[in-house]
């Protein structure tokens, strides 16, 4: 009877093959887990943040498009930030407008006042403010400077005849 915990010629090679190839697996295994990097698993926290996708095009940042705004739109953008009094990020969400930008706009148009033709509304488009303060003070002036020479001419004349009347001898 043959004992079949012994290897026969025949299986002894076979089975030295084996061993050998289980071997050579496992220490590959063990270089491989050594070579890569610990992978945590995502928390509730890493998983709420977005990540940030590079431009899908091959074009540096300098030459991507950026969007434009124009000036009416920039003024709408302020006026309904000041009366609903917004913060920045406010105004980012609702407007896509990033804070940076947002306050650089309201500098300029903090420097730039009531000079800029699209800050005034358009119910004074077309209203000449300053030719109408000069007719009103023309008109006033009219009214007034009768009444002020004649106190005047009055005041010196009584002056004049009152110092005539105190000289000395």
């Amino acid at each position: 009877m043959s004992n079949e915990s012994e290897p026969t010629p025949e299986t002894k090679p076979k089975e030295e093959a084996v061993a050998k190839a289980k071997k050579l697996t496992r220490a590959s295994s063990k270089r491989a887990k050594a070579k890569k990097p610990a992978v945590s698993k995502p928390t509730a926290a890493s998983a709420a943040k977005p990540t940030r996708k590079a431009p899908t095009s091959a074009a540096p940042k300098s030459h991507i498009a950026r969007k434009q705004t124009s000036k009416a739109d920039r003024a709408n953008i302020l006026a309904v930030a000041d009366r609903e009094g917004l913060t920045a990020l406010q105004v980012q969400k609702r407007f896509g407008v990033k804070p940076v930008t947002y306050y650089s706009w309201r500098k300029a148009n903090k420097k730039r006042g009531a000079s800029d033709p699209a800050v005034h509304s358009s119910a004074l488009a077309g209203i000449d403010l300053a030719g109408q303060v000069r007719q009103t003070l023309r008109a006033e002036i009219a009214r007034i400077l009768p009444a002020l020479i004649q106190s005047e001419v009055a005041l010196a004349l009584e002056v004049g005849t009152s110092t005539a009347r105190r000289r000395r001898k």
